[in-house]
């Protein structure tokens, strides 16, 4: 029974979940002056992953907005899709967040704010992109701010990298991208995006725009790690009965 309690602790110890982040750039000092996401401009970043994670959160460093303007107010949209095409029907999440009164940091005599978007969502495997738009009213001004990054020549060009990154073991890290001077108001994920960028470690000299997402690997349900425990057991209790049928033939 001794073989049989370390081969059940060995499988439910493989089935203990990761909790952390799955994807982030930057969390530390920015690259310089946010990139702007106002009336004329929308912003949005990928990521992928081939696992199931639940109580997702998600997080971007954004600006405040010119001094004495009127408060900058975001929304952002998780989806499967951006550009031309995307619908409704693809997105996952959408939150508005107004920036007055949250704490800040000044990088470069800008104002900068830690923006938690998301929070306690379930995600499967697949592409995501974080779209954030300002409020569209064209007397306000908002920014993502760029992660710091270290640059080097390679056979393929300048490669830049991101000072500080995170990646979780099936992630990756996809590109960024604006629409200028395209966005559609109405619904701004179906905006006229281009990449700005190409999938994460690849030659590349813009920066990132940071970013975080953070959550725990999900595992089987209870019932699930019950009846794992039932059939283990019940494999045991057939070699237990199998091993005393040898041990008596073997004395007749």
């Amino acid at each position: 029974m001794r073989q049989l309690a370390i081969s059940i602790l060995s499988t439910l110890l493989t089935l203990t979940a990761y909790a952390g982040t799955i994807v982030s750039i930057g969390g530390g000092t920015p690259d310089g002056g946010p990139s702007v996401v106002g009336y004329d401009e929308v912003d949005a970043t990928s990521w992928s992953s081939i696992n199931s994670y639940r109580n997702v959160g998600i997080s971007a460093l954004l600006w405040t907005g010119v001094l004495g303007q009127t408060p900058v107010s975001y929304t952002a949209y998780l989806t499967n899709q951006i550009g031309s095409g995307t619908t409704p029907a693809n997105v996952i999440a959408t939150s508005d967040v107004g920036v007055s009164g949250l704490p800040t940091t000044n990088y470069f005599g800008y104002d900068a704010v830690t923006v938690n978007f998301f929070s306690g969502l379930s995600l499967g495997p697949g592409t995501y992109y974080l779209v954030i738009a300002e409020d569209s009213n064209p007397d306000t001004l908002g920014g993502w701010f760029d992660a710091g990054q270290s640059c080097s020549v390679g056979p393929g060009g300048f490669t830049c990298i991101a000072n500080q990154y995170t990646v979780a073991p099936g992630a990756a890290i996809g590109a960024w991208y604006a629409a200028i001077g395209s966005i559609n108001a109405l619904f701004p994920p179906a905006s006229g995006f281009q990449p700005e960028n190409v999938p994460f470690g690849e030659p590349t000299l813009l920066p990132y725009n940071q970013f975080a997402v953070t959550g725990d690997l999900a595992s089987p349900e209870p019932g699930t790690f019950t009846l794992l425990f039932a059939a283990v057991l019940g494999l045991g209790c057939t070699a237990e009965r199998t091993r005393r049928k040898r041990s008596e033939s073997s004395r007749s």
